[in-house]
C-alpha cells in the first residue's frame, strides 16, 4: 500500500531512462552487492507490510496480469500505464498486459466479445472518492468505510490490495483517486502510483527502511529527490531474481533466498562471495563468506 502522500518532481514517461537520470545525480556510491540485495529481498517480499511477520513461503502470479481500468482517466494514463507494464515484463519475463478501458472500448481495441466482468484480475479504480464506495464490493472490502476515511483524510494517496489462494496472487484492485489527475498535478502522482502499486502487488509488498538503495526505503534520497517513486537499478535485480521461473511459487522461504542467491550470483558473477555449502538453519538470509 502506498499510504503517504508522496510530491513528484520528475517526469516518467521512459520509467527506466529517468531511473537512471536521477541515479546519476546521487552521490557516488559502490553497488550493492549480491548478498545486499539478497537481504533487500528478503525485507521486502518475506515480511507483511503491516503485521511485520514474516511470511513462509513465496507468493507471487502464476497467472498473466490481465489490467483493466474503470474510470475516465486523463488521455496520457494509459501511455504511463502500458510504458510500466512493458518495463515489468521487461524485467520479470511475466505476461501482462492492458486489456480493457473506456478509451480501449470507444476504439474497438477490446477483444470481441470480451467480457470485463471475467477477463479482468487487475482492476484500476481511477474514481472521486465520493464514489468509490460503490465500485468496491463489500465482500473483498469488509474495510472500506476505514479505507475511504484515509483516503478522504490524505494519508494515503493510492491503495492496492491483492487476493490470493494460498500463496498464489489470483486477483488485485489498485486504487486511485481521481483527483490526482487535474492538470495541476502534472500527471506526477498518477505515475508515481503507477510505479508503487503495480510493482507491489506482484509480491514485493512491504516499505523498510532497513534496505539498501532501493523505493521501497520509506524515506531515503532517492524518494527525498523530488519525492519521486522509481524502481532503482537494485529493485529491478531483486523483481528479476523473485520471478525467475527457478523461484516456485509456493517455495520455502529459505530455500527461495538459497535459490536467489545462486541466480545473483550466476547473472552478477563476481557480486558476492558463493554460498557456502553449509548455511546456518536459523540464518534469515544465506550467509556470505
Amino acid at each position: 500500500m502506498f499510504a503517504r502522500l508522496i510530491l513528484i518532481a520528475s517526469t516518467l514517461c521512459v520509467l527506466s531512462a529517468t531511473t537512471h537520470a536521477v541515479e546519476e545525480r546521487l552521490p557516488a556510491a559502490k553497488p550493492l552487492t549480491n548478498y545486499e540485495i539478497l537481504e533487500n529481498l528478503n525485507r521486502i517480499a518475506f515480511v507483511d507490510e503491516y503485521r511485520g511477520t514474516q511470511k513462509a513461503k513465496v507468493r507471487k502470479w502464476v497467472q498473466p496480469l490481465r489490467v483493466g481500468i474503470q474510470g475516465k482517466p486523463p488521455p496520457e494514463f494509459e501511455n504511463m500505464l502500458e510504458n510500466y507494464i512493458d518495463e515489468l515484463i521487461a524485467i520479470t519475463n511475466h505476461p501482462m498486459s492492458l486489456v480493457f478501458s473506456d478509451k480501449m472500448k470507444r476504439e474497438k481495441r477490446v477483444a470481441k466479445g470480451f467480457n470485463p466482468k471475467t477477463g479482468v484480475n487487475v482492476l484500476l479504480l481511477y474514481q472521486p472518492i465520493d464514489n468509490l464506495g460503490k465500485h468496491l464490493p463489500e465482500k473483498q472490502f469488509p474495510e472500506k468505510a476505514a479505507l475511504l476515511n484515509t483516503l478522504r483524510a490524505g494519508k494515503a494517496t493510492c491503495m492496492a490490495k491483492v487476493f490470493r489462494k494460498g500463496p498464489e496472487f489470483r486477483a488485485a484492485y489498485i486504487i486511485i483517486p481521481a483527483k490526482y489527475g487535474h492538470p495541476q498535478y502534472g500527471g506526477k502522482i498518477l505515475r508515481t502510483c503507477i510505479v508503487e502499486e503495480l510493482t507491489q502487488i506482484l509480491g514485493l509488498t512491504n516499505d523498510s527502511d532497513a534496505v539498501k538503495r532501493s523505493m521501497f526505503r520509506q524515506t531515503n534520497n532517492y524518494n527525498d529527490i523530488g519525492s519521486t517513486k522509481f524502481m532503482t537499478s537494485a529493485d529491478r535485480l531483486m523483481l528479476k531474481v523473485y520471478y525467475d521461473p527457478q523461484i516456485k511459487v509456493g517455495m520455502p522461504r529459505q530455500q527461495a533466498l538459497q535459490v536467489a542467491f545462486n541466480i545473483l550470483n550466476r547473472i552478477r558473477p563476481g557480486g558476492v562471495a558463493p554460498l557456502p555449502a553449509r548455511a546456518q538453519k536459523k540464518s534469515t538470509t544465506p550467509k556470505k563468506q
